[in-house]
Formats: C-alpha cells, structure tokens, sequence
C-alpha cells in the first residue's frame, strides 16, 4: 500500500488546513514514510499535526529542487542525529533568480534560503 497526503499546496480543500504557495507531500508505505518538499514555511508542519502525521517518523526528507516554494520549509523541521537523511541534488543548492516584472530592477532571489 502507498499514501500520499498533500501537506501543503496552493489551496487547502478541507477545513482547518493551512495553504501556501509551494508543495509538500508526505509519501507513505507500509515500511516507509517520506517527507516530500517542505513548501515555503512551516505550514507543512502546522498541516502534520492537523492531520495527526507524526513528521519525526520520517526517515528521508527529498527535495525535488532548489526553489523556495519546494525546500524552504526545511529550516522549520528539527534535524538531529540519527534523524531522517536529507536528499538533494547539489545544484539545489545554487543561487536561483526570478526575473523581474521591471526589467531595470534587480532579479529577486527564489532558491532555497
């Protein structure tokens, strides 16, 4: 059996979740349990807790890459020892830039932070 709960996406369709733009899943089978992206902020947390889903249960966090929206959340979640393994591609890690609506002004950040 797989499951996989949206802990946090562009709407919240039931009551007393938090939305955010970005995206966070969590992804689970009978033996193993993921923590997909982490969106923006701690919303993916906030959401967990709602939905009675034990985030320290996790035993590998993947972010799919290296925008905001997708790992910023990541300095929300308590990393310890022997705590889930983190897996990204290096050049998540790069500094990433959105174009600016004008196009004299400086290009804003939108990589992790």
């Amino acid at each position: 059996m797989l499951q996989m709960t949206i802990l946090t996406d562009d709407s919240a369709r039931k009551r007393g979740l938090l939305a955010e733009h970005g995206l966070s899943l969590w992804i689970e089978s009978n033996q193993d349990k993921i923590l997909f992206d982490t969106g923006q902020t701690d919303v993916y947390l906030k959401n967990a807790q709602t939905l009675g889903i034990d985030k320290e249960k996790a035993q590998a966090i993947v972010i799919s890459h290296g925008h905001y929206d997708h790992g910023g959340g990541l300095v929300w979640f308590s990393l310890r020892v022997n705590g889930p393994q983190v897996f990204l591609h290096p050049e998540a890690l790069l500094p990433k830039f959105g174009l600016a609506k004008n196009l004299k002004a400086p290009h804003h950040p939108v990589g992790l932070p």
